[in-house]
Parts: C-alpha cells; sequence; structure tokens
C-alpha cells in the first residue's frame, strides 16, 4: 500500500453519541470537517450512507494518494514519529487475513468489519476531559449551571428499535470486531440489548469484543454475556491514581477499580488504558508503576494523548512547561511517545486551561492545588 494509504473507510465505521459517522474514532469530528462532511444516522440506512456519495468521495481521495485534512490526528502523529491510528487500523489484514480479498481500488466497499460503537453518553463519572456528548452527568451538571440541556439524541438508543437495526443485522456476518465505547458502556442499556441479539442469532462466537470501561461497574451479568463471545478484551480507563484519579475522574475510585480488574475472568484480556492530558502528565511515571502491579505486565498498559479539548493537550502548554516535561521523561524509555507528542509545536492554551481548573473547581467544590500540588507550581497556577 502507498505510505499515505488508510483501508478504513473501506473496512471500519464509527458511530458516536450525536449519530455522526466517521471511518474511525480519530477522524475529525463534524464541526470541523471541511472536505469530506460525513452523514449521521438519521441521514439515511447505515447500508445506503456506507456506499453513499460521502464515503465513496472519501474512499477516492485515498485512491488519488491524498491525505484528507480530516485525517490530521495521524498525519500530525507520523509527522512526530509516533504510530498512527491509521497505521494500527491497516495491521487489522494481519489479523483478519481473510480480509484481504477486498478491493482496496473501488470506491464501492462491502459491509465493515471493524466496527466502533459510541452508542449513549450515559455514564457514572464527570471526567475533566470530557464533555457532555460523553457523559451523561456531565450533561446533567450543564443544565443546573448553565441551563444548557444538550441534547435527548445522546442518551437515545441508535440501533436497537430504529430504522438502523437492518441494516446493522445485515454486517453481521461480516463482522470480525466490535468495540464498545461510551459513556461508559456497561451502563448503557443498548450495549446490552445489542450483544443479546447477536447471540440469539448465533454470531457471538465469529466475533471479537473490546471494551473501553472506566472500571467502576463490572457487573456479573455482563461477564455472562461476554463469556458467550470468540474473543473479548477490556480496557480500563485509568488515567491516575488515588486522589488524583478522583479529582480527574469525579466519582472514581481506586480501590473499587483495582477490585474490579481482577474480576476479568482469565481468558479474557484485560488492558489499562491511559489518556495522557494536561491534568495527569507530571505523574504519569508514578501511575505506570503502579498500574504494573495492577495488571501484572507492562505489555498491557499503553497510552494516548488528548486532541480535544485542545486546552487539555500537552502539546498546547506553554514552552517553559513542556519543557519541564521533556526533562523529566527524557531518561525513561517508556514515555518516548510522550516526549515526541509533547516536542509537536501548538499553541499556548495554559490560560484556558487554567479557566478550566478554576470553573469546575468551583462548581465541584474541588481543590486543583491541594491534589496537584508540585504540578499547580509547575504550571504557574497561582
Amino acid at each position: 500500500m502507498e505510505n499515505n494509504f488508510c483501508i478504513a473507510p473501506w473496512v471500519a465505521i464509527s458511530t458516536d453519541v450525536n449519530g455522526s459517522l466517521r471511518p474511525c474514532c480519530k477522524f475529525d469530528q463534524p464541526h470541523r470537517q471541511k472536505e469530506h462532511v460525513l452523514p449521521f444516522m438519521k441521514d439515511n440506512t447505515l447500508n445506503e450512507i456506507w456506499n453513499g456519495p460521502e464515503f465513496k468521495k472519501l474512499r477516492q481521495a485515498f485512491i488519488n494518494g491524498e491525505k484528507p485534512n480530516e485525517c490530521r490526528q495521524c498525519w500530525d502523529e507520523q509527522k512526530a514519529g509516533i504510530q498512527s491510528y491509521r497505521e494500527i487500523i491497516n495491521s487489522q489484514l494481519d489479523i483478519y487475513p481473510h480480509q484481504k480479498k477486498r478491493d482496496f481500488t473501488s470506491v464501492h466497499a462491502d459491509a465493515p468489519f471493524y466496527i466502533d460503537l459510541k452508542l449513549t453518553n450515559v455514564c457514572n463519572l464527570k471526567c475533566r476531559m470530557c464533555g457532555p456528548m460523553a457523559s451523561s452527568l456531565i450533561q446533567k451538571e450543564n443544565a443546573k449551571e448553565y441551563g444548557d440541556k444538550g441534547n435527548a439524541y445522546w442518551h437515545q438508543d441508535k440501533l436497537i428499535g430504529t430504522h438502523n437495526l437492518e441494516s446493522f443485522i445485515s454486517w453481521l456476518p461480516e463482522i470480525n470486531w466490535l468495540c464498545f465505547t461510551g459513556g461508559e458502556p456497561f451502563v448503557g442499556k443498548e450495549n446490552r440489548e445489542l450483544l443479546q441479539m447477536i447471540i440469539d442469532k448465533g454470531y457471538s462466537d465469529k466475533i471479537d469484543l473490546h471494551f473501553n470501561t472506566n472500571g467502576m461497574l463490572m457487573p456479573d451479568i455482563i461477564i455472562k454475556i461476554l463469556k458467550q463471545f470468540r474473543n473479548v478484551s477490556i480496557a480500563f480507563s485509568i488515567d491516575d491514581i488515588g486522589e488524583r484519579l478522583r479529582y480527574h475522574r469525579h466519582g472514581a475510585d481506586w480501590e473499587t477499580i483495582k477490585k474490579n480488574v481482577e474480576k476479568v475472568p482469565d481468558n479474557m484480556e484485560k488492558h489499562v488504558f491511559t489518556t495522557i492530558n494536561n491534568y495527569n502528565i507530571w505523574y504519569a511515571d508514578e501511575a505506570y508503576e503502579e498500574l504494573k502491579k495492577l495488571v501484572g505486565a507492562a505489555e498491557t498498559i499503553s497510552y494516548d494523548f488528548v486532541y480535544e479539548p485542545a486546552m487539555l493537550s500537552p502539546r498546547n502548554l506553554n514552552k517553559k512547561i513542556k519543557n519541564a516535561i521533556i526533562n523529566k521523561f527524557k531518561d525513561k524509555p517508556y514515555f518516548e511517545r510522550l516526549i515526541k507528542y509533547v516536542e509537536n509545536d501548538g499553541e499556548d492554551l495554559t490560560m484556558k486551561f487554567h479557566e478550566q481548573i478554576k470553573t469546575l473547581d468551583k462548581i465541584r467544590n474541588e481543590n486543583f492545588e491541594e491534589v496537584f500540588p508540585e504540578w499547580s507550581e509547575r504550571i504557574m497556577y497561582w
């Protein structure tokens, strides 16, 4: 394949709680899309959208060797020497080699085999890097504080009982990999109904499942359902430990999460995934040591970076702070990707980060300086 080629528009689709459709979760959200503006789930059936003019146009761009601007996150990562999501998606052809039969020279595509489902914003936490579209509790908080009720569609069913269910069912024979995120996927009622439907239709033993969970819930009924699928991997989104975790992911409890990680059956893969952002970056090394103890193997721990909201992205801190971060992690091989990311040029949004701290501390009666004393000095938060 060409160096810039991505198979995602031929093999993958990602839904979001606002009903938007993208080839992957890294593709720009609708408000950033300009050249490649993709439809929403409500616009047509999934089958018609999948081979509609917008997705065909995107496929043609890759056939032509173009680098769509909406894929900027991958281009930025590759420029910084970081493995991009494009490269990860492309590698799926080695995991599912029978999918190599697809014609990547045609703008028409068979049903996707790699599906990322964000069906609801229903969540039990209020993480500082999330917004109301990713957390129903933040949606309620915003309604109380600002009178902004958000959109009721964010927590309505997207497949079950809708015009999209028939298309999804028709895709089942082709699906190899299915990912559930959120919100919190172990809370969402539609997620459970969809999994049971897949079991009832006899496809569960042909599908690999992946979940991203905040780790606060591990219901026995969910484990029973998951055991009926071919392979299951559960990624625990844990960005820090102890009181810092509770502050960053409001409502999280480190001890509860540790117990739930232990509940995962031995025949299921468990991972820890950390999202590096302006709240947790200074303590990433300390958290990493504790996370290794939690899962017992460093190779099951990974991390990525916040891109949105931009004021929480470490590449958008001022240069003095970024240099301190680089100096702290420069002799730690595990954090080589972190250094490359921080070295990326970005707009200095440090003061906007300060503003978010102050706003949420006031609303939630929290104190950043007490929880992050050393880091608050480094970012000149006074």
